[in-house]
């Protein structure tokens, strides 16, 4: 199949829990699936059935150095590779799965178009900046079903520790479809000022301001890092909302991400 892309520029990758801000870029979808016809001999239209298939995502991009205020150039250039690739005890991952969020665009607000995915790192180059950029490559293969989605929450604000925090406060996100199956989201949360444990939820509605039920439990965490998980119990509904409620209080830098399947 033919392989879509998308050169620009101003764009974010988020890998893992380390945002990266993109000057200029590249971006490549490579798309390969395997069919069965199941047509009757003799009919003029042909009806394929899925068998398997992969999807990849090729990045070429310029990194611009600047990062949140927390962060080093240095620092998140040697952290990107370091903590996709290595464990806590200095081991190569034996499953590394690397949630990936693309946001093609000069910001990243609530309501524009993401790629995500939960990717086996197939590989991640940084090269040495110069000149205030930094050379990045990389090609990631889904690990599961990749997504078109839309962006539902990033923010970097303080959260009242006992209290769930809504966002947006009220009302929802348009997905633009409702699902069929579930929902499946992306979490990245790439700052955060303490060691208490958050949990957050999307939450699904069929209506802006109708009544919201849990379709997405990610995790409960205490430090920064990133979540990809996948719901086909609830029947995903076109309004997202996110649900944030931590022990304490601390301050969070995340971004998730979500569509219905």
């Amino acid at each position: 199949m033919a392989s879509p892309r998308i050169a620009g520029k101003n764009a974010r990758l988020y890998v893992a829990d380390v945002p990266l801000y993109l000057d200029a870029f590249e971006a490549e979808d490579q798309i390969e699936l395997n069919l069965e016809d199941g047509t009757p001999f003799g009919a003029d239209w042909r009806e394929m059935t899925l068998i398997d298939g992969q999807i990849s995502l090729s990045i070429n991009a310029f990194m611009d150095t600047k990062r949140p205020p927390d962060f080093t150039a240095d620092y998140v250039t040697d952290r990107a590779y370091w903590d996709t690739a290595i464990d806590g005890s200095n081991n190569i991952k034996a499953n590394p799965n690397v949630p990936i969020i693309f946001v093609p665009g000069a910001s990243a607000l609530r309501g524009d178009p993401a790629k995500f995915l939960n990717c086996i790192l197939g590989s991640l180059n940084i090269n040495t900046p110069r000149s205030g950029l930094g050379k990045l490559q990389g090609r990631f293969a889904a690990s599961g079903q990749y997504g078109n989605g839309f962006i539902i929450a990033q923010v970097e604000q303080s959260f009242t520790g006992g209290v769930e925090t809504f966002i947006p406060t009220s009302g929802g996100t348009d997905i633009k479809v409702a699902g069929t199956l579930g929902t499946m989201a992306a979490l990245c949360v790439y700052k955060k000022s303490g060691s208490s444990s958050f949990t957050i939820k999307v939450q699904d509605s069929t209506t802006s301001g109708g009544s919201y039920g849990d379709a997405i439990t990610f995790a409960a965490f205490t430090a920064v890092g990133a979540q990809f998980k996948r719901d086909v119990v609830d029947a995903g509904k076109q309004f997202h909302r996110v649900s944030v409620y931590g022990d304490a209080t601390e301050t969070l830098g995340l971004i998730i991400v979500s569509t219905n399947i």
